[in-house]
C-alpha cells in the first residue's frame, strides 16, 4: 500500500467520524406510546363508537369486536366488543419498525389522566349521561332515587370542562344524555362557534340525542349572539328577569313536590326568552317559559331557565326530582322483579338482542338439532366399535379391520360434509331490516340498518354500504355521509359482549375500518357462521311528505301528500298518545286527517290490548296480549322498538331497550310532531350492502324496511268559554 493510499483512507475514516453525528441527529426519533384515555372521564359503553385519546405516536388501535375478532381503526374512535378488554396502539416511525403497546382494562384504573390501563366498559343496555358542570347538578342524586339493580342503573359523568367532548357526533353514540350547565363559562372558554366539538353536538342531536341546557345567571355571556352555545337555545335573548323564589311554584308542580324551593335574600335573575320554538313545559303565572322541550332533528333540546347549581335550586331537597324529571330516565315497574323467569330462556335482556336473535335464523338454512348431533355421534361410535367387531368376528375376518374401519370413518366424514352442505346451502345469505327516518322540518335523512350475513365457507369481505337513493336529494354526494359496524350481542348470553366465560379466536390477524368507519376490510366469517352488522347514514331529503296538520286538545286534522315515486302500505299517523290507521298512501294523492278516521291509543295498538268478558263477575276488562320474547318476526319486534316507552317498554315486553335506544322515537311526539309510519313495497328497500362495489346478496330475499316520516304540526289552543 502507498503513502498516498494510507493518507487517502485516513481522509475518509476522519471524514465519516466528521460527518457521523449529524447522520445521526437527522434521523427521527423511535416512535413513543406513553399512555392512553378512553371515553368520558374515563367511563364508556360496550357495542358503540367511543372516543380513545393517545399520549404520544399512533398509526394504528386494535380492540375486539363482538365476536371477539381483532378489528383496527386509525382514527381516534373505536367501538370495544368486550366489557372486559385490551387495546393495542401501534405507531410507525422513524424507519425503526413498529412500536405496539398492550393496555388492558382494570376496574380500579386510575382516569384522571392518561394511563397504562382503562376501566371496563358499562353495559350496552345502560344509559350514559354526561354533563359539562364543574360544579355538582344533583346527577349522583337523582340516579341515587332510581329503583334499579346497580347493573342497570344508570351511570352519571361530571366532566370540568369541554376538554375532552368529542369532535366526531358519533364520538357520542353511547351517551343517552348530554347536560351542559352553564354557571361558570369558563369550562366552555375555549369553544369557538366554528369549533368541531360544537358541529359533533349538533349532529348527535339531529341524530337522536337529548341535550339539556341549564342557563341561569350567566345567560348574557352565554346566549349572547355569536357565542358558541346560542345555536342550542329554543329562542332569543329578550332580558334577565328578577325573579323570587315565591315564584318558583310551577317547579315544584312540575315535579309534584310537596317541599317549597329555599328563600334567598333578595331576587335572583333569570333569562327570558321570545320567539320560543318548541313547547313550553314550565312556566310562571306572568308566562316566564321556565322549561322549554324543543325538536331538533330527530332528538330534541330541554332549556332549564335557571342554574342547577346555584342557589335557590342548589340548596332545594328535590333538586334530585326536577334533574330526574328533565332527564327522564326508562321506566322499571315495580314488579320487574319477574322478568328473570321471562328472559333467561331466550338469552338476551335487550330488545336489541331479540332483534338479532330473530336476524339469526335464514330461510334455506337449518341447524341441527342437539338430540340430532348425538343420535349422529352415538352412531358413529357404534359403527367403529361394536358393529365393525361384531361383522369381522362373524365372517371370520378379524384382519380386515384396517379396511373397514378407515373405511367406515372416511364415509362417515363424507356423509357429515354432504349433510352440512345440504343443510347450510352454498351461497352468501342475508337477512336486513332498514329503518328510513325522515324528518320534513329540517329535511334530514336518518337511516337505520341491520344485517346478519350467512357465509357457508370461511373467507373474508370487503364491504361498503350504499343507501337507496328514493328519498334522497343528491345520492351518491358528499351529502351523504355513511357510518359502518359491526352488531353486537348485549348481555352476558353466548356470543354476548359481556360474556360470562371467553371463548377462543382462531383469529389473530385483523381485519381493518377505513379513517371515515364507511367501509370494512377483510373482515373474517368462518364456514358456517354469521356476522351482525350494523350501518347508520344521514342524507339530505329529495322527496318526503308534504304535511298541512293541526293539532288541537290531543285531535289532529289535515291532509298529507305523498311525493314518492312508490305507494306506502300499512300506514300508520302517531300523534300525542293517538294513532290514526290510514293503510295505504299513493303518490301525489292527498289524504285527509279527520274524525272519520280510524283512531286508537298508541299504547292500545302497540300491546295489543283488547276488552275480555268475566262471565263470573259479568264485568269487562282490558288486557294486553302478551308479548313473545321467542319470536322471530323482525317486524312484530322493530314495532315494539320504535315507540318501546310509548308501548310501556319494560312492563309490557320484561326487557330494556338501551342499545338500540336512538331508533324509539317516544319522546319526539311530546315535543308536537307528528309521527307516519309505513312499510315500503319489495324493491324499494332503504339500503344495500356491497361486497367489492356489488351486492353482496342480490335475491332481495328476508329484507324489511320502514320508513318514518316526522312532521310538524301547527298547535292550536281551543279558546276557553268564561
Amino acid at each position: 500500500m502507498t503513502r498516498r493510499t494510507v493518507i487517502l483512507l485516513l481522509g475518509l475514516l476522519l471524514s465519516a467520524g466528521t460527518f457521523a453525528p449529524a447522520v445521526s441527529h437527522a434521523m427521527p426519533p423511535p416512535p413513543e406510546i406513553l399512555g392512553i384515555r378512553v371515553g368520558f372521564g374515563g367511563v364508556y359503553k360496550v357495542g358503540v363508537w367511543t372516543p380513545v385519546e393517545v399520549l404520544g405516536d399512533v398509526s394504528r388501535i386494535i380492540v375486539p369486536d363482538g365476536d371477539g375478532i381483532p378489528s383496527q381503526v386509525t382514527g381516534g374512535y373505536v367501538r370495544f366488543g368486550r366489557v372486559d378488554s385490551q387495546l393495542t396502539v401501534e405507531a410507525e416511525g422513524g424507519g425503526q419498525g413498529i412500536a405496539r403497546k398492550v393496555f388492558s382494562s382494570k376496574a380500579d384504573a386510575d382516569v384522571t389522566g392518561f394511563g397504562l390501563h382503562y376501566r371496563p366498559a358499562i353495559g350496552a343496555a345502560r344509559q350514559l349521561i354526561v354533563a359539562v358542570a364543574p360544579d355538582p347538578i344533583g346527577l349522583e342524586a337523582a340516579i341515587g332515587l332510581l329503583r334499579q339493580d346497580e347493573a342497570e342503573r344508570p351511570v352519571a359523568v361530571r366532566l370540568p370542562d369541554c376538554s375532552q367532548l368529542p369532535d366526531r357526533w358519533y364520538g357520542y353514540e353511547g351517551v343517552d344524555v348530554l347536560v351542559l350547565s352553564t354557571s361558570r363559562p369558563e369550562a366552555f372558554a375555549d369553544l369557538k362557534p366554528d369549533d368541531a366539538r360544537l358541529e359533533a353536538i349538533d349532529q348527535w342531536i339531529r341524530m337522536g340525542g337529548k341535550l339539556i341546557l341549564s342557563v341561569g345567571s350567566q345567560a348574557e355571556t352565554v346566549l349572547a349572539e355569536g357565542a358558541p352555545l346560542a345555536r342550542f337555545a329554543p329562542g332569543r335573548l329578550n332580558a334577565m328577569v328578577p325573579l323570587r323564589d315565591t315564584q318558583m311554584g310551577a317547579l315544584e308542580s312540575f315535579v309534584l313536590s310537596s317541599l317549597p324551593v329555599p328563600r334567598v335574600e333578595g331576587a335572583f335573575e333569570v333569562p327570558q326568552l321570545t320567539d320560543v320554538r318548541g313547547i313550553v313545559e314550565v312556566r310562571e303565572a306572568d308566562s316566564m317559559p321556565l322549561v322549554i322541550r324543543t325538536p331538533r332533528g330527530f332528538g330534541q333540546v330541554i332549556f332549564l331557565a335557571a342554574d342547577l347549581d346555584r342557589e335557590p335550586l342548589s340548596k332545594w331537597a328535590d333538586r334530585p326530582e326536577l334533574v330526574t324529571r328533565l332527564i327522564e330516565p326508562p321506566v322499571v315497574p315495580s314488579d320487574d322483579s319477574s322478568e328473570s323467569s321471562a328472559v333467561m330462556q331466550p338469552g338476551y335482556r335487550d330488545m336489541a338482542g331479540h332483534l338479532r336473535s330473530a336476524m339469526d335464523r335464514y330461510d334455506g338454512v337449518w341447524m341441527m338439532p342437539f338430540w340430532g348431533v348425538a343420535v349422529l355421534i352415538v352412531v358413529y361410535l357404534l359403527l367403529i366399535g361394536p358393529c365393525d367387531y361384531l361383522f369381522l368376528r362373524r365372517i371370520g375376518r378379524m384382519r380386515w379391520t384396517w379396511i373397514t374401519f378407515p373405511t367406515v370413518v372416511v364415509a362417515f366424514c363424507l356423509g357429515a360434509y354432504g349433510l352440512a352442505h345440504y343443510l347450510k346451502g352454498d351461497r352468501v345469505r342475508i337477512n336486513q331490516v332498514d329503518l328510513v327516518d325522515v324528518d320534513m322540518t329540517s329535511k334530514l335523512v336518518r337511516g337505520t340498518s341491520w344485517f346478519s350475513v350467512f357465509s357457508p365457507k370461511s373467507q373474508t369481505y370487503d364491504l361498503t354500504f350504499r343507501p337507496n337513493p328514493d328519498v334522497l336529494a343528491r345520492p351518491g354526494t358528499p351529502d351523504t355521509r355513511v357510518l359502518l359496524g359491526w352488531f353486537g350481542l348485549p348481555g352476558t348470553a353466548l356470543g354476548g359482549m359481556n360474556p360470562q366465560a371467553i371463548s377462543p379466536v382462531a383469529y389473530s390477524q385483523s381485519y381493518e375500518f377505513s379513517p371515515q368507519l364507511d367501509q370494512i376490510s377483510d373482515m373474517p366469517i368462518p364456514v358456517g357462521s354469521t356476522k351482525c352488522l350494523t350501518a347508520r347514514w344521514q342524507a339530505k331529503v329529495g322527496a318526503g311528505i308534504d304535511a298541512d296538520l293541526t293539532g288541537q286538545q290531543q285531535s289532529l286534522s289535515g291532509t298529507i301528500t305523498s311525493g314518492l315515486t312508490f305507494p306506502l302500505t300499512d300506514c300508520l299517523l302517531a300523534f300525542d298518545r293517538w294513532v290514526y290507521r290510514i293503510d295505504t298512501i299513493e303518490p301525489g294523492k292527498p289524504v285527509r286527517i279527520d274524525s272519520s278516521v280510524r283512531r286508537s291509543e298508541l299504547r292500545t295498538l302497540l300491546t295489543g290490548q283488547h276488552v275480555v268478558a268475566d262471565t263470573e263477575k259479568h264485568s269487562y276488562h282490558q288486557e294486553s296480549t302478551p308479548y313473545d320474547p321467542a319470536s322471530l318476526d323482525v317486524s312484530y319486534i322493530l314495532n315494539k322498538m320504535m315507540f318501546f316507552e310509548a308501548a310501556g317498554g319494560r312492563r309490557y315486553t320484561k326487557l330494556t331497550n338501551g342499545y338500540q335506544r336512538f331508533v324509539d322515537l317516544s319522546e319526539l311526539l311530546k315535543t308536537g310532531r307528528a309521527v307516519l309510519i309505513a312499510a315500503a313495497p319489495d324493491g324499494h328497500h332503504g339500503a344495500e350492502l356491497l361486497r367489492d362495489g356489488r351486492p353482496l346478496d342480490d335475491t332481495k330475499e328476508n329484507r324489511v324496511t320502514f320508513y318514518r316520516f316526522v312532521l310538524p304540526v301547527e298547535r292550536v289552543e281551543r279558546p276557553t268559554n268564561h
